[in-house]
């Protein structure tokens, strides 16, 4: 019986890297969040739990993921705070959500460690993947249903808000400009960059677009070559060529009044009453109100959402966290700490929470982390391999 389980949670753990790239698949093609879920439970999920025992037994998988389950499940004890308005049915979720948040990121950093795919191939896939659906959509929403150019596109499947999805397709789309630059395929880099901006354009996401501005300031740290300078500033003026072009021709710069600045003061103010060290907790009510009565559903900043809900705590590990890989990220020089860089500067104006059921936050916040992470863990395991073979060299000599 024992070896015929072995057997089990071998082929679990076989199966487990193509149910994760189909699962990545379905967050674009499931035609709603309920699908995608539960391609998720069966195709992710049931394989991690068969195979637990084998992933806990990987050293690298688990010394280097430790960190992250502490950090997730410590946020998951918030849902305490409040208890009285959410009851244990509410502390029940946010476990369940953490849960789901760790087997991502270890099916994730999984699947890379075993060199299933590569983090330029993945980049390329999730790029392809949110281009494809962006081109679907505008296809379904302009032409079949014949609606005005002006009006702002909406996603048509699983992914449906167009400021998520346009923060998506920035964040994969920068680093892969970045790989075809550095391969002097500096015609294949453009495109990528004119077709970020075509969709963002109808997506109408200012969030985006700041995303976008500052991953082209990253890329521009980045270079390397007289010709990389050049090319980036042109990028950069017709960045700007278009964001004002927008202003008259558009609805990114003049479709209303965000109230942002108004929400995070409100938000502020909010977790200051209850509580600046444990914050409100998960089990209260994140909405917003600011001063002129009008309610908002959260904070539109991910970390005063995080502020909001996990209190100074919570905050202070998100920012190390955060912090931490970002400069490892550039002292490496791994490639998708662009991205992340991308989706940290969209969320500090969009965004809930970090702990979920399967959504657009896991491909703009958790995917970008764990594969920077995984690059910088991969850099510095090769850099100790190449430490090693010198030292046998010497002392064989």
């Amino acid at each position: 019986m024992s070896l015929t389980w072995k057997v089990v949670q071998e082929k679990a753990l076989i199966v487990l890297p193509y149910g994760v790239l189909f699962f990545l698949f379905c967050m674009f093609a499931a035609p709603t969040s309920k699908v995608a879920n539960q391609v998720f439970y069966l195709a992710v999920l049931l394989p991690s739990l068969v195979s637990i025992k084998l992933l806990l037994e990987n050293k690298r998988l688990h010394s280097a993921l430790l960190p992250f389950v502490v950090v997730i499940v410590f946020w998951a004890f918030f849902s305490l705070v409040g208890f009285d308005l959410g009851g244990w049915e509410n502390v029940a979720k946010r476990f369940k959500h953490a849960l789901y948040v760790v087997t991502f990121i270890c099916a994730i950093y999984y699947l890379l460690l075993e060199g299933f795919i590569s983090v330029e191939k993945l980049v390329i896939l999730l790029f392809c993947f949110a281009l494809i659906y962006s081109f679907w959509s505008f296809i379904d929403f302009y032409l079949l249903h014949e609606r005005s150019f002006s009006a702002r596109l909406f996603p048509v499947l699983r992914l449906n808000s167009p400021i998520f999805m346009a923060i998506i397709l920035a964040i994969y789309g920068v680093p892969l400009m970045k790989l075809f630059f550095d391969k002097d395929k500096n015609i294949n880099g453009l495109a990528v960059f004119f077709l970020i901006i075509f969709f963002l354009y109808f997506y109408n996401s200012r969030s985006a677009m700041t995303g976008l501005f500052i991953g082209l300031l990253g890329m521009f740290l980045y270079k390397k070559k007289e010709k990389q300078q050049i090319m980036f500033i042109s990028i950069f003026a017709f960045f700007i060529v278009c964001l004002v072009g927008s202003y008259y021709f558009g609805n990114i710069l003049n479709r209303g009044v965000s109230y942002r600045l108004d929400i995070w003061v409100s938000s502020l103010m909010k977790t200051v009453d209850c509580g600046l060290f444990l914050g409100c907790g998960f089990g209260g009510n994140s909405e917003i109100t600011i001063e002129s009565g009008r309610t908002f559903q959260h904070s539109h900043n991910i970390f005063l959402s995080h502020f909001l809900n996990t209190g100074l705590l919570g905050l202070l590990s998100l920012l190390w966290v955060v912090g931490y890989i970002t400069y490892q990220g550039f002292k490496h020089n791994a490639i998708m700490v662009l991205g992340l860089l991308v989706g940290i500067a969209a969320l500090m104006f969009e965004g809930n929470a970090l702990l979920t059921n399967p959504d657009d936050m896991w491909l703009i916040f958790w995917l970008p982390l764990i594969m920077t992470y995984w690059e910088i863990n991969q850099k510095n395991h090769q850099g100790i391999a190449v430490v090693r073979d010198n030292v046998k060299k010497e002392f064989k000599s």
